[in-house]
């Protein structure tokens, strides 16, 4: 390849990257305005208990997602348009058996749940009608395996630098979920708005992904080819065995969610599991709207890490910093400072758990936004063996929750501080990997700008955690305007030359 070819390649990768981290939060404006009315709503005509049923539901969707066993992560790390043909074609051969794995999981999953439910959906009898829960959980996986097989459309448009457009389509799709689900609260029907909604989300997104791929990039569409169901069956066993670490990491993440509310649930009520999804979906809902477009980084490290180019990734990883630390620092402190009246205005009277649990979310949403460039760089270089073992030291001790719970009587409050100081096990362990392996933390935080950043983003949140609850809004806003005030202008004197020449550079 020619050092011209290289540059233009390095640009490309460059380009989509900021391209990415522009439009990415566009996707998570829908779910975000939507949260606004349909909790208030859910609350008012339903209770705190549905709101549980609707938070199981969607972590039950969420389960669904750990069967991808690293498909996506492979396909986005071993295509791209710097690859042969004959690599092509056998990354477009594992995709044809993903997605035949993908149905078959659908058909086995629906017949397991209507022999099933007779034995499980009483339990709910009395908060939501069991046959409205039927049908509902079966359009869920219905929407969740189809969204699984986006997610392969989407990994392969990501590893050919289109990431953009995959994000762009994801900022539509949601209009069809959460309008359903809004209408479904409007009339009482909230969890059979919220399941309609979500089919009609996964097939949009489906459709559209593939749309781009047929027509944009005729080399993936050109490598397709008829596979007996033998030859699935080999590779199906081939990838499992490729993506085992890989899926390692995606199951302790997906899982630990969605099993932390079964086990709020399971000590301490609906109503706790509710309070915990409402904090949790706030402060994810800030982190997320920064954090959306770095999912970039993965088919770019990978890209870098092919081609050698340790210099590019070491400034990809340091300007990534320079954008995640100043939003994230910014948004998740101020919300931190102003929990009360935020949560007031939008909900109007709520559980006096919210507060705490709301705050001590915000500082473990930070505590995560600073190590997602590590933590898609172990991943890329091809040391998810280590990735793997850094989520699953968190996750086992979410499933040690319950018992710890049992013993100590912790309340809500008390169990997301469990959660967040658990959860640091995890941050340190993929720093010490990211050194031990590829030598790189130190080049990267030792940075003086990184490390001004680090330090006035732990200042802030002191600052935000000190400012009393329960003051009048105008004395809050007060204190709290005036150190988000300096923290933003010393953020933008630190971070912003070098963020505008990377914008700049990136440029087609």
């Amino acid at each position: 390849m020619s050092d011209q070819e290289i540059a233009k390649r390095r640009k490309a990768v460059h380009r989509d990257s900021a391209l990415t981290v522009l439009v990415g939060p566009l996707k998570f404006i829908v779910p975000t305005l939507s949260y606004v009315f349909i909790y208030p709503l859910m609350i008012s005509r339903n209770g705190l208990d549905v709101v549980g049923v609707w938070s199981l539901l969607m972590a039950t969707g969420t389960f669904i997602g750990v069967v991808d066993v690293g498909f996506s992560q492979l396909l986005a790390r071993e295509t791209g348009s710097d690859m042969g043909s004959s690599s092509i074609r056998e990354a477009h051969a594992d995709y044809t058996a993903s997605v035949r794995a993908y149905i078959a999981l659908l058909v086995l999953l629906t017949v397991v749940f209507l022999i099933l439910k007779d034995s499980f959906l009483p339990l709910f009898g009395s908060v939501y009608p069991a046959g409205a829960l039927t049908v509902s959980i079966v359009l869920v996986l219905a929407g969740a395996v189809i969204q699984l097989i986006g997610r392969l459309d989407s990994a392969i448009l990501s590893a050919y630098q289109d990431n953009y457009i995959v994000q762009m389509v994801t900022a539509v799709a949601p209009l069809f979920t959460y309008s359903f689900a809004l209408a479904g609260a409007l009339l009482y029907r909230p969890i059979e708005g919220l399941a309609i909604g979500t089919v009609l989300s996964g097939l949009f997104t489906l459709i559209v992904l593939r749309f781009r791929l047929s027509s944009n990039h005729g080399q993936w569409q050109a490598a397709k080819a008829a596979q007996p169901f033998d030859e699935t069956r080999r590779r199906l066993a081939a990838l499992v065995r490729r993506g085992l670490y890989l899926y390692g990491s995606s199951v302790g993440l997906f899982i630990r969610g969605p099993v932390f509310r079964f086990v709020v649930a399971g000590a301490l009520g609906l109503q706790a599991t509710a309070v915990l999804d409402i904090a949790m979906r706030l402060t994810q809902a800030v982190r997320d709207i920064i954090a959306s477009g770095f999912n970039v980084l993965y088919p770019s490290f990978s890209y870098l890490h092919r081609n050698s180019d340790r210099e590019s990734i070491i400034e990809l990883m340091q300007v990534s910093l320079m954008v995640l630390l100043p939003l994230g620092g910014a948004a998740l402190g101020l919300l931190t400072a102003i929990a009360d009246h935020v949560l007031s205005l939008w909900l109007g009277d709520y559980p006096a758990e919210l507060q705490g649990a709301t705050r001590v979310l915000a500082l473990w949403q930070i505590i995560t936004l600073a190590n997602v460039p590590f933590w898609f760089l172990l991943q890329a270089t091809h040391h998810e063996k280590a990735a793997a073992a850094s989520v699953w030291v968190h996750t086992v001790f979410v499933f040690l929750a319950y018992p710890v719970q049992l013993a100590s009587g912790l309340d809500i409050t008390d169990l997301l501080v469990y959660w967040t100081v658990t959860s640091v096990l995890t941050q340190c362990l993929i720093y010490y990997h990211i050194q031990t392996k590829l030598g790189l933390l130190w080049e990267v935080i030792l940075n003086a700008r990184v490390a001004a950043l680090l330090a006035m983003v732990s200042v802030f949140f002191s600052w935000s955690f000190l400012l009393p609850m329960g003051q009048p809004l105008g004395r809050s806003a007060l204190f709290s305007g005036v150190g988000l005030l300096l923290f933003s202008i010393a953020s933008a004197l630190v971070a912003g030359k070098p963020v505008y020449h990377f914008i700049r550079s990136a440029r087609a």
